[in-house]
C-alpha cells in the first residue's frame, strides 16, 4: 500500500462493479491504502467485497473499520463468517483466526 502512485497509475481508468479483496490488511497503514483502492476501483452502483482476519488477529482492522464509519462516501456492513463456512479449515476450526466479510457500496448522494 505503500505504492499507491503506481496503483493509480495503472488502475486510473478503470472501474469494476465488484472488488473483491482478501487478507488486504494486516498493519495500520493498510487501513487507509486499502479505502484508497477501493474508491480508486469500484464502479458507480459496484460493490466491494473483503474477507479479512478479525481485529484480535490481524493489526489495522480497528483503523480499518473507524475509517468505514467515518467515510459518508461509502456504506458497509461486516459479519464474521459462520463457522459452518469454515470448518474444514483447521486454524479457524481450532478458533485461532476468525474471519470477518465486508461489503462496500457507494452512498446515495
Amino acid at each position: 500500500w505503500d505504492k499507491m502512485d503506481i496503483f493509480q497509475q495503472a488502475h486510473q481508468h478503470r472501474k469494476y462493479d465488484l472488488v473483491v479483496g482478501a487478507e488486504v490488511v494486516h498493519e495500520v497503514s493498510h487501513a487507509a491504502g486499502v479505502l484508497r483502492a477501493i474508491r480508486l476501483l469500484m464502479a458507480a452502483g459496484g460493490k466491494a467485497v473483503i474477507v479479512n482476519g478479525a481485529a484480535k488477529h490481524r493489526f489495522g482492522i480497528v483503523e480499518f473499520q473507524e475509517q468505514l464509519k467515518a467515510a459518508q462516501d461509502l456504506v458497509s456492513t461486516c459479519i464474521d463468517v459462520p463457522a459452518p463456512l469454515t470448518h474444514s479449515l483447521e486454524s479457524l476450526a481450532e478458533g485461532m483466526l476468525l474471519l470477518q466479510v465486508y461489503t462496500i457500496s457507494w452512498a446515495s448522494l
